[in-house]
């Protein structure tokens, strides 16, 4: 995980108001700040900046969030977050450039205990979303012999998408979340650094559900 020192990854915000290159995800708009009575004020939107400098084929940085107290996400049916690549996808080692770098989302009780989603990096906006269903399906997959190893399996729809999963995470008992980088050392061009910014941004829980056992 990234550290004050650390000469790879440097974890910022970039921001509607100070940041003339920022725009906002699909669908997202800045709210009325209601602190404001006497005329209407729109709230600052911000993503968090995670800018990566050369990261090393088969290495990965990680920004790690441990809740407080444990999230229960049981009574939902889907978890989504938007990601935005580099603008420039001609740029030598960018992260936008195909291939060359992966961003992943885990959550669960412990950095042993984890489901992820795993996605290449492209330019632009575009959206995860993490279907819990899918996840209980994984889980409990018969192919799946050792809870104590890694599991991967193709996201419905998007094979090159994947969700993953180790030990025993429980929906309804997330302690943690970590979004990382990696530079995968089975794809891309080998030996090749990777570089450039991306923005994370609306982390959310929708449609509510009441079915019973996940």
């Amino acid at each position: 995980s990234v550290t004050e020192d650390d000469s790879v990854l440097t974890v910022s915000n970039i921001n509607f108001e100070d940041n003339p290159d920022y725009y906002m995800p699909p669908g997202v708009n800045r709210e009325e700040d209601k602190t404001q009575t006497e005329e209407s004020i729109l709230k600052n939107e911000q993503s968090m900046l995670l800018i990566i400098k050369d990261l090393m084929d088969g290495q990965k940085r990680e920004v790690i969030k441990n809740m407080g107290r444990p999230l229960n996400v049981f009574n939902y049916r889907k978890m989504k977050m938007f990601v935005h690549g580099d603008l420039d996808s001609t740029k030598a080692g960018s992260l936008s450039k195909k291939d060359a770098a992966e961003v992943y989302l885990r959550f669960g009780n412990d950095t042993l205990n984890y489901y992820e989603y795993r996605k290449s990096i492209a330019p632009g906006w575009s959206e995860i979303s993490i279907d819990f269903n899918d996840l209980t399906a994984i889980k409990q997959d018969p192919e799946r012999k050792d809870p104590q190893k890694y599991f991967s399996s193709p996201v419905k729809g998007l094979p090159e998408e994947r969700y993953g999963i180790l030990g025993n995470p429980s929906l309804r008992n997330i302690d943690v979340f970590i979004i990382g980088i990696e530079n995968p050392k089975n794809k891309g061009v080998l030996n090749q650094t990777v570089s450039g910014d991306l923005w994370v941004n609306e982390l959310r829980v929708v449609q509510a559900d009441d079915r019973k056992g996940h």
